[in-house]
C-alpha cells in the first residue's frame, strides 16, 4: 500500500514515516527505484502500532528502535515494560520527596518564625544496629549520668558480643 494509505491506517503522519525510514525504525516494505515512492505492507501495521504505543509511553525513538530489535516476543516486551514501570515508580517516589521538600521549604519561608541559618541535608545510610538510653536530666552538665547508665546497660545485656 502507498505511504498515504499506510499513514491513515497507522495514524502516523507521512512526514514521521519518512523519518522512521531515515532512522531505520520502520523501513518501507518496498521503495520504487524510479519514483522513490514508499510502499508498506499490512504486516507492518502491528509494528507501527507498537511504535505509537511506546511513543505514547514516553520512550524516545532511539530507545523504541532498541526495544523493537531486542524484544522480539511479547514476553520479552512485557518483561522490559515491567522493569521500566518499576523504574518509573522509583522516579515518582523520588520526585514526590523532592516536591515535599520544596513545599516544606516554601511553608517555612512563609511562616513568621525566624529560622536559624543552617543547611539541612537528608542522607540515607545502610541499616545498622543502634543502642540507646533515654532519660531526663535537669542540666546539660549532668549528661555524663546518662552515658554511665548506657554503658551499664550495654555491659549487662552483653550488647558488644552481638555486634
Amino acid at each position: 500500500m502507498k505511504i498515504g494509505v499506510f499513514s491513515i491506517l497507522s495514524k502516523i503522519s507521512i512526514h514521521m514515516l519518512r523519518h522512521y525510514d531515515e532512522i531505520d525504525l520502520l523501513k518501507p516494505a518496498e521503495v520504487d527505484q524510479f519514483t522513490n515512492y514508499r510502499y508498506y505492507s499490512e504486516n507492518q501495521l502491528p509494528i507501527a502500532n507498537r511504535i505509537q504505543a511506546l511513543k505514547d509511553m514516553g520512550f524516545a525513538l532511539t530507545l523504541i528502535k532498541e526495544i523493537i530489535s531486542k524484544c522480539d516476543s511479547d514476553l520479552k516486551l512485557k518483561e522490559y515494560l515491567i522493569e521500566q514501570a518499576n523504574q518509573q515508580r522509583k522516579e515518582i517516589i523520588a520526585m514526590q520527596q523532592r516536591l515535599l521538600l520544596t513545599e516544606n521549604t516554601i511553608n517555612s519561608l512563609n511562616s513568621k518564625t525566624v529560622l536559624p541559618q543552617c543547611n539541612i541535608i537528608k542522607k540515607e545510610i545502610p541499616a545498622r544496629m543502634v543502642v540507646s538510653h533515654r532519660g531526663k536530666i535537669q542540666q546539660r552538665s549532668r549528661e555524663g549520668v546518662l552515658w554511665e547508665k548506657l554503658a551499664q546497660e550495654t555491659t549487662q545485656s552483653n550488647v558488644l558480643s552481638l555486634l
